[in-house]
């Protein structure tokens, strides 16, 4: 096998200078090469295709059961931007009153200030569903953390229960979910990207 070895690279002008690999071979930046900051360096996610349910106290969170991803960054100075998407109902009718939180490991990150008895949450949703029971609310939501870390992390969501009473909360699916073409499955995802800071 042939090797290049190069100490430095010089264009005709700034920006010039292009590294082209062959189709079908791979550029291996694993020993010390950097990207700039700002680029991807990896992306990992999870999708929930299941329903989910679960009976939550007032003001209490729970965990989604694999709705969760495992990174290991490369640097302890990389960012993780963390992108979710939750399709969210519950028994409280005509509508839910929730939220949702990141976790990762224990640690929940990406939340708004709490301020007296207000819940401090990722994303929340207090709305009416419709009275048949057959809607779904969507919740999204993104957040750049900050781990500093190259061990092995995972990040993790839980909906919380912001109703006055215990509720039951589910996940891709509707209140009743009854045999009926107007009854909604959907689906919820994590997604990770590992940016180079």
């Amino acid at each position: 096998m042939s090797e290049l070895a190069v100490g430095s690279l010089a264009g005709l002008a700034a920006n010039s200078y292009v590294i082209d690999v062959a189709s079908g071979s791979s550029l291996d930046l694993s020993n010390g090469a950097t990207l700039p900051a700002g680029s991807v360096l990896q992306v990992v996610s999870t999708t929930k295709t299941d329903t989910f349910s679960a009976s939550v106290a007032s003001g209490a969170s729970t965990a989604i059961t694999d709705l969760s991803v495992a990174i290991t960054p490369t640097a302890t100075t990389s960012k993780i931007l963390v992108m979710t998407n939750l399709n969210l109902s519950g028994s409280h009718s005509p509508g839910i009153i929730a939220g949702f939180l990141i976790k990762r490991d224990a640690t929940t990150v990406g939340n708004g200030v709490g301020s007296a008895s207000r819940t401090a949450l990722h994303s929340a949703f207090n709305g009416d569903t419709g009275s048949s029971g057959g809607a779904i609310a969507q919740l999204s939501g993104s957040f750049l953390d900050s781990p500093a870390t190259t061990s092995a992390i995972t990040y993790a969501i839980e909906i919380v229960n912001l109703d006055g009473a215990t509720e039951t909360m589910y996940v891709n699916r509707s209140r009743l979910d009854n045999d009926d073409v107007t009854r909604a499955r959907g689906a919820s995802t994590i997604t990770v990207m590992e940016i180079a800071g």
